[in-house]
């Protein structure tokens, strides 16, 4: 049975911090350090030269991508999963380098260990050994930072008004401290931007979305509501994303056109000049190692009288009354089934308004419900 999270939290920082330099060398020495990278991505290519650091190297690359299966990445072959488990199943540590929107590792997981897998393990442990090379990453950063704000999350884990919502909060804190992904929900089976049976829209609605990539919510939000909305503005930093979010919106009707704002910008807490790295996916993010790109102030959201503002400038706020997006939790919780259990604490908190925070490092699991109890209070004070 698991350990309950007060119990998980009183692990000493200093030996979490032991844990996320060794766990992956510990791994791969049951294995006699030999290691398949399962994904032949950007995550892929960068695991190579980080093991070689160590000493070393992959034996494979495996991917389901068919187009890639005989071809080469670093100098490794890439296989398709059923011979590479073949060859290394029983022998190797599969370690999965896939870090996108489209992947569930839980999925990878139960593929290979159904081709004859025995040792399965996330990119997780690889970010934790190499953190100057991978971290931070919207939700994955070192565990350490999590077990440093301790009182904060259990403080958070008892404000969910159901069992459901605080299993998945839990669930969450486990993957970010131990890197489990058991608890978490599997692949949603609709788009998770505007679920219409959790939220009701108006044509007076106003929408800012702040890390708007290529405009799949706009799109989500034209799906359903046509052109019954007033307003969106679409913020997107990544120079990569932002061409294929203007030809979403050229291609839409004159009248659509008028009602979106499109800006080529970061979003942060105060207004400066920040370097960006830009990929096109969501693993774009401020880096040292990227371009300059302008920062606009922080984006206060106003209500009838008062004001939101940057106190909380390490969330993305989304949402006030007239101003709807839920977008940025659904994408970092993982799922639609992962926002689900939210539906009772959202209804009670929140019966008029909706609001959302999309966060980016593991130490803002427990601001998360407590903003969420904050921003309700200021909300239904009005």
């Amino acid at each position: 049975m698991p350990v309950s999270l007060a119990e998980l939290l009183q692990e000493p920082v200093q030996s979490v911090i032991r844990r996320e330099r060794d766990t992956l060398e510990e791994l791969l020495r049951s294995r006699s350090n030999r290691v398949v990278l399962f994904g032949s991505g950007n995550l892929g290519r960068k695991a190579v030269g980080a093991l070689q650091e160590i000493g070393d190297t992959p034996l494979a690359f495996s991917d389901n991508n068919q187009k890639r299966w005989g071809t080469a990445l670093e100098n490794t072959p890439i296989l398709p999963p059923k011979e590479a488990a073949a060859l290394y199943g029983s022998n190797a540590v599969f370690l999965v380098t896939i870090w996108n929107e489209f992947h569930w590792f839980c999925e990878t997981k139960q593929q290979l260990t159904g081709y004859g897998c025995d040792s399965v393990i996330p990119y997780s442990f690889l970010h934790w050994r190499f953190p100057d090379t991978f971290l931070p990453c919207l939700l994955n950063d070192l565990p350490n930072k999590l077990y440093r704000e301790r009182d904060l999350i259990l403080k958070a884990a008892d404000i969910w008004a159901d069992p459901a919502s605080r299993d998945l909060f839990e669930a969450n804190i486990r993957l970010r401290a131990l890197g489990e992904f058991d608890g978490i929900p599997g692949r949603s089976v609709e788009n998770t931007y505007l679920p219409l049976d959790l939220i009701q829209l108006s044509a007076s609605d106003r929408f800012l979305d702040c890390g708007a990539t290529g405009g799949e919510m706009l799109r989500d939000l034209i799906n359903k509501r046509g052109e019954e909305f007033a307003l969106f503005c679409a913020l997107e930093a990544d120079n990569i994303s932002f061409p294929t979010l203007e030809t979403c919106r050229d291609s839409l009707s004159t009248n659509l056109q008028t009602k979106l704002r499109l800006y080529n910008c970061a979003v942060g807490a105060e207004r400066q000049v920040v370097r960006f790295a830009h990929s096109g996916l969501t693993g774009s993010r401020i880096s040292e190692e990227g371009l300059p790109v302008i920062g606009p102030s922080w984006l206060s959201v106003s209500t009838t009288h008062k004001t939101i503002s940057g106190a909380f400038h390490s969330w993305s706020m989304k949402c006030c009354r007239n101003m709807i997006s839920i977008c940025g939790l659904m994408k970092a919780m993982g799922s639609r089934p992962s926002c689900m259990p939210f539906r009772r604490s959202v209804s009670c908190k929140m019966p008029s308004d909706s609001c959302c925070f999309g966060h980016h490092q593991r130490s803002d699991n427990g601001r998360f419900g407590t903003c969420l109890r904050i921003v309700a209070g200021q909300l239904l004070s009005k």
